[in-house]
């Protein structure tokens, strides 16, 4: 894959990301704090949701078949990558404003 044609390709995905975390995040937490779902247990809560999904993206990859029909390959990196995110933007607001 060319650089360019790469470099598009991740701002496809960081848009496709955005799409996913506006909707999700509505059903998980007030507008008002978007970090709301993952106070109670910090970050272990957000490294435990990277875990499971970077052990189903191990399971499938090193077995070749998806069995959860309606999360696919794409859907799960896109959920890991937001998981990612969502640490950042906790231990960044963390920092800033300590309890």
């Amino acid at each position: 894959m060319e650089q360019e044609v790469f470099f598009e390709f991740i701002k496809q995905c960081h848009l496709k990301e955005e799409e996913i975390t506006r909707k999700k995040n509505g059903d998980y937490s007030p507008k008002s704090d978007a970090l709301s779902n993952f106070r109670r247990y910090g970050e272990n809560q957000l490294l435990s949701r990277i875990w499971e999904k970077f052990q189903r993206l191990e399971n499938i990859i090193s077995s070749g078949k998806i069995n959860c029909d309606d999360e696919q390959f794409e859907d799960t990196v896109f959920d890991l990558s937001n998981y990612c995110h969502l640490l950042l933007a906790y231990v960044k607001e963390k920092k800033e404003h300590p309890v």
